[in-house]
């Protein structure tokens, strides 16, 4: 698959995912155009099916057979583009690391990870720059508690919902109750975050569930 020249990215200034993605194009040097908008109308002006569902951002890449696909949400293009440009990844080479890399990925703090991380293009990374996860730092379980606290009720009764043909749910999140609109693409998300975990060796999994204990994560994943 031959890359092209730049990357053609389509989404809303105000999307916190849209500008996580420009900054991770940024950090890695990989070029880009931006047209600020929903990806409804361009895509439809390029003559290309859209995702499934579809949201900001939207990126377009160059199929097997030299055609133009759309596809959305931050995660798998993240993957995809490892994938594709060598050089300054972003995925750790430790799978139980790359495991807790994701999972604090799929959680909501897009918008503090963007006013953290807007241009970090002039960052020289080293492989030895990756933490050891056996001497993760504090601030890194504090974070973990707080998805257990406020992310993983809301995972799980969201998923019950979907499960159950409900169109919402409510749930004690935090002391307070909470109700929403249940999202088929969100409970995928636990079932990816599952197929993951459970993808991992052994070793491996022991060293996630040691760091996800006493933290409420370990409560959306299934044990074997």
């Amino acid at each position: 698959m031959s890359l092209p020249k730049r990357l053609r990215v389509i989404g809303g200034t105000g999307s916190p995912y849209t500008q996580k993605m420009l900054a991770l194009l940024r950090y890695r040097h990989i070029p880009f155009n931006i047209r600020w908008d929903h990806p409804d109308g361009p895509l439809d002006a390029l003559g290309l099916e859209k995702p499934k569902p579809i949201f900001m951002p939207a990126v377009v890449f160059e199929d097997k057979n030299g055609g133009l696909k759309a596809e959305c949400d931050s995660t798998p293009i993240i993957r995809h583009l490892e994938s594709l440009y060598k050089g300054r990844l972003v995925l750790p080479t430790d799978p139980a690391l790359a495991f807790i890399d994701y999972l604090l990925e799929v959680s909501p703090r897009a918008v503090a990870w963007v006013d953290q991380l807007v241009d970090q293009s002039d960052i020289d990374p080293q492989e030895n720059d990756w933490l050891n996860l056996e001497d993760a730092p504090d601030s890194l379980r504090a974070l973990l508690q707080e998805i257990g606290r406020v992310y993983v009720p809301a995972q799980l009764a969201n998923a019950r919902a979907v499960a159950a043909g409900e169109k919402t749910w409510e749930a004690q999140i935090d002391g307070v109750l909470w109700t929403q609109r249940a999202f088929p693409y969100q409970a995928k998300c636990l079932k990816w975050t599952n197929e993951i975990y459970q993808a991992l060796s052994d070793t491996d999994r022991g060293r996630v569930d040691i760091l996800l204990d006493g933290t409420g994560c370990d409560a959306m994943l299934r044990k074997a």
